[in-house]
């Protein structure tokens, strides 16, 4: 098969990455911009060894769910922004399914419930990348600075405190400044700012041309490569109340502090939901081990909701920092490790037996060392959150041969309009 040749296919079905598979006189394509069912024609932009990749440049037969998009869906990564919502959730839905059938040679799974997400305004935190004084996203495959507002991702005001906070930089800073992240509260009461560098700032003077900028808590920043930042203004935490994740708990335990460089999830609508089907695995554990903690929003929830014994463990400087913070207004009945999962599980592997296994790990999954301890140790529950299908029915295979059920598999459009598909597996021991 030649690389810029056109051809006429059917849209067999959704793969991972939002395209949808073909085939060119028996060979595999990769088909973006499509939908399955559809009859199209393609070209094929490369090809590699068993597969081709290509996109679509005319609808012969539309399906019933194409929409018309309304920007650039290269600008915020949308590449189900011509397919109707309920249709993109479907797609979802069967890439999930497709991979632990297929990958993690699961059957007889239950349903896969899917929960939806509004397409805009969703999204609590974002990495934008710096061009002089414009911020904005990268267009797909580019360094082409785009407009992320177009997207319709940001919560209301976030791109407006960075493209802020970059204007108020003194003129010699503002080369430095590869990339702004930008966060809130779930509630939208509290914004922070971390800065990504290429170089250090001078060591001494003022950052700001024009005073820090407004309705900002704090600013930090540091080498894009560093994990150690640097305040220069206020304090660049916010902080989640417990009622804000839908949890009513006792004053006493009022929530979660983070840094705006730390991991969080992204989706502040669909972030109760996810919370709460997480904190149903973990009900009535004796007790509660959370892999991957982050700032500890699974663990300490369920220490908040009553759990007696609870060990969060987390390894990245930044979360690992907030956590052991968090986790002191529980005193005794939270362990905070500060530490990777391999470590943990390595000395003290023996706690997960019987115990609720909250995972949330990065794209790759659990690593060999971490899902061996899993499995060898015979959990009574597991609560999977993963954002890669592949990885995740990689895991589960190897759990479900120990000895563990799957008992619900719920789809969380945490990303809508885009490729990412977030999943949550509960797996119970037989």
């Amino acid at each position: 098969m030649a690389e810029d040749h056109v051809h006429e296919v059917l849209l067999e079905k959704p793969v991972a990455g939002g395209r949808s598979l073909a085939r060119v006189d028996g060979r595999v394509v990769l088909v973006s911009g499509g939908i399955p069912g559809e009859r199209a024609t393609i070209l094929v932009e490369k090809t590699g060894k068993g597969v081709a990749f290509g996109r679509v440049v005319d609808v012969l037969d539309p399906s019933p769910d194409r929409v018309t998009p309304s920007g650039d869906p290269r600008c915020g990564g949308l590449v189900f922004a011509h397919v109707a919502a309920p249709r993109q959730l479907d797609i979802k839905r069967a890439i999930v399914q497709d991979a632990l059938e297929r990958i993690g040679g699961l059957r007889d799974l239950p349903p896969i419930d899917a929960v939806a997400s509004p397409a805009t305004g969703w999204r609590l935190r974002a990495r934008l990348h710096v061009q002089g004084r414009r911020v904005g996203f990268f267009l797909e495959g580019t360094h082409t600075l785009c407009d992320a507002g177009a997207s319709g991702q940001l919560a209301p005001g976030l791109l407006d405190l960075a493209a802020e906070v970059v204007a108020r930089l003194r003129p010699e800073v503002v080369p430095s400044v590869e990339a702004v992240l930008v966060t809130q509260a779930v509630s939208g009461d509290g914004r922070a700012v971390h800065l990504e560098l290429s170089r250090p700032l001078p060591r001494h003077g003022e950052v700001w041309s024009d005073g820090a900028p407004p309705d900002c808590a704090g600013v930090s920043a540091a080498l894009a490569s560093s994990r150690h930042p640097s305040t220069i203004e206020g304090d660049p935490r916010v902080r989640d109340a417990w009622t804000s994740l839908g949890l009513q708990v006792d004053d006493a335990v009022a929530g979660i502090a983070r840094h705006a460089a730390a991991f969080f999830q992204g989706n502040r609508v669909l972030l109760p939901a996810l919370l709460a089907r997480v904190l149903g695995a973990a009900a009535d554990a004796p007790r509660v081990v959370d892999l991957y903690a982050g700032v500890g929003l699974f663990g300490l929830a369920a220490a908040a909701r009553g759990a007696g014994a609870v060990t969060c463990v987390e390894g990245d400087p930044i979360s690992a920092e907030d956590l052991v913070a968090n986790a002191t207004a529980f005193g005794s009945r939270v362990r905070a490790v500060r530490g990777d999962v391999e470590g943990f599980v390595a000395g003290e592997g023996s706690r997960l037996a019987d115990a609720c296994v909250i995972v949330d790990p990065p794209r790759t999954g659990l690593s060999p060392v971490a899902l061996g301890a899993v499995a060898a140790a015979r959990p009574s529950t597991v609560a999977y959150v993963s954002c890669d299908p592949a990885t995740l029915a990689r895991d589960l295979k190897v759990l479900v041969a120990q000895g563990l059920a799957v008992e619900t598999v719920t789809v969380f459009d945490m990303f809508p309009v885009t490729a990412h598909v977030e999943a949550l597996v509960v797996l119970r021991r037989t």
